[in-house]
This record gives structure tokens, C-alpha cells and sequence, in this order.
């Protein structure tokens, strides 16, 4: 791959003032917390209350694992971002020089779509697509083929069109550059520098751990159990299939705050890499039916 991966080169300069990520699933009625601690070597206090289940009425506990939905995409983006600082990946290189069976509907627009665009929702791809291909390792393969007839929402680069199927793309990327598995990959070059011990991608992994349940419900009503555990494909991973303690998921937030250094003094990622991925690329034409005033390199962003 070429290098200068980690030229500053954005869509909108527009700055950021503050950062946040936004979950797309329903939560449990459970919580558990454990909030950002200062930068240094303070530990997080965690603590926890609710259940993890109305139905049974376990209780929620500090080490309780929780279905992080869209989350994931953090990590997904901060796993793209180790590779493209090491010289492994090019953000600004068509994604078609690392994949080249990819396409979308229209062909001759699939070489303007960069890695840099897949992270800030700026490639024009979907979100309406979900594909079921399987529990196998090469299921984001499989995924990747079958939206490549999936019409684009806008052009490349012109507007925020808030993609899952972008970053199922990022994680087939991640796949191809390292030769391994997202989920092996992410365990290898991100969950273990991080030294978090209660972060999983598959259901069974989850057994080992108390797992909150997902509720659903009207508005202004207790919200019942879910039918079903998990209700997304293996595939889903790099878009919304980390499940996570809270703890664990703060550690994570903290590298990011710590300007890429993790709990235990582990350098995660170099400061300047942090530091783009919180710069705004892009600005949410309608923050309220987006649900954000822009976006970084993987982060929401808030004024």
C-alpha cells in the first residue's frame, strides 16, 4: 500500500468541539457505568444497578457484557486507522486497489470511493442493507459481493449518508490487509494493546460473561424482553457487533482521550492519528434527523 496515509486532507474544515458515538440498538434496561477518568494512570471507578433482564430479574453487574450496536464502528475505524499508521493502508487510495471485486450499482463511481469516505459517511453507500452470509470466516467476503447492486444515496463525497454497509467494507479492508479475520484482527491489534479482558464480537463468547438482554417497547411503556438475543448476522460485526462491558468500552474511549495512550501506558495510536480522527470532515446538513452537527474519522460529532 502507498504511504502518506495520515495526510490531514478533509472534505470541510470545519472544527469540532466536541465528540461523542451514537448506539442504534435497544438498550437493556440495565446499566452499568464507569465514567471517563482524567488523562494519567487513574484507575476507572466502576459501579453498576438495574437488571440485565426484566424477565429474570438478573442484576446488572460491573463486569456484565452489553450488545454495543453501532458502537462498533468506533473500533472498526480505530482498527483502520492502526493499519493506516503503520503504512499499511492509504485512506485516499480508491478502495478498489485493496478490493477489487469491489463495485456498487453504478460502476464507474466505485473508483472515487476511499477509505477516508467510507469513515466519515461520505462514500455515498447505504445503510439500508443487511445480508445474512453466514457464520463462516468468509462471511464479510460474501457480504461485500452481495451489496455490490445496492444503489448509492448521493455521490462520493458530496453529503453525510450514513453507511453500515461502508463499514463492513472497512472490515473486509482490514481483513485483506492483514490476512486474518476481522474478528481475529481486532482481538490481536486493538483489543489486546488496550489490555481489555471483557470485549467480544461472537454469542459464545458472550456465555462466559453475565449478558444484558435487549428490550423493546412503545414509548411511555415498560419495555419487554427481546425475542431473540442476538438478531444480527456474524457479518454485522464491523458496523455493530462488539459486545463489551461498560468498562472495557471506556478504556477504549480513554486511549482515544489520552491521545492514543491506553490504561497501562500502551501506546494504542500516535497522537496526531487521534487528533484527525476527532477533526470534522463533514457537516450534518440536518443534525436533528441525522442525529449529529458532522463527522470526524469514525466519531459523531457534536457542537
Amino acid at each position: 500500500m502507498r504511504g502518506g496515509a495520515l495526510s490531514g486532507r478533509s472534505e470541510s474544515s470545519a472544527p469540532s468541539q466536541d465528540f461523542n458515538c451514537r448506539q442504534n440498538e435497544a438498550p437493556s434496561t440495565g446499566s452499568a457505568g464507569a465514567p471517563p477518568a482524567s488523562a494519567g494512570k487513574r484507575l476507572p471507578h466502576e459501579l453498576a444497578s438495574g437488571v440485565l433482564h426484566r424477565g429474570t430479574g438478573v442484576e446488572a453487574t460491573t463486569d456484565s457484557v452489553f450488545q454495543m450496536g453501532s458502537i462498533a464502528k468506533l473500533y472498526t475505524a480505530t482498527l483502520i486507522m492502526r493499519l493506516a499508521e503503520s503504512g499499511e493502508l492509504d485512506l485516499d487510495a480508491p478502495v478498489v486497489d485493496v478490493l477489487p471485486e469491489f463495485s456498487v450499482a453504478d460502476p464507474e463511481v466505485a473508483g472515487t470511493i476511499t477509505t477516508r469516505r467510507l469513515l466519515s459517511h461520505t462514500s455515498g453507500l447505504t445503510c439500508d442493507f443487511t445480508y445474512d452470509s453466514g457464520r463462516g470466516g468468509d462471511c464479510l467476503a460474501k457480504d461485500v459481493e452481495a451489496a455490490k447492486d445496492v444503489a448509492l444515496d448521493c455521490p462520493p463525497g458530496t453529503a453525510i449518508s450514513y453507511s453500515s454497509v461502508g463499514y463492513n467494507v472497512l472490515g473486509r479492508i482490514v481483513e485483506v490487509v492483514t490476512g486474518q479475520v476481522w474478528d481475529e484482527a481486532l482481538k490481536d491489534l486493538l483489543l489486546a494493546p488496550l489490555g481489555v479482558t471483557h470485549t467480544m464480537t461472537l454469542p459464545e463468547e458472550a456465555l462466559r460473561f453475565r449478558a444484558a438482554m435487549g428490550h423493546l417497547g412503545e414509548a411511555g411503556q415498560d419495555p419487554d424482553p427481546a425475542p431473540s438475543w442476538d438478531l444480527m448476522p456474524r457479518s454485522a460485526g464491523p458496523y455493530g457487533r462488539v459486545i463489551a462491558s461498560a468498562g472495557d468500552v471506556v478504556r477504549l474511549v480513554r486511549m482515544h482521550l489520552n491521545g492514543g495512550v491506553a490504561q497501562d501506558g500502551t501506546r494504542v495510536l500516535s497522537g496526531e492519528t487521534v487528533a484527525l480522527m476527532q477533526r470534522r470532515v463533514v457537516d450534518s446538513p440536518d443534525k436533528w434527523t441525522v442525529g449529529a452537527d458532522g463527522w470526524g474519522l469514525g466519531w459523531t460529532l457534536y457542537d
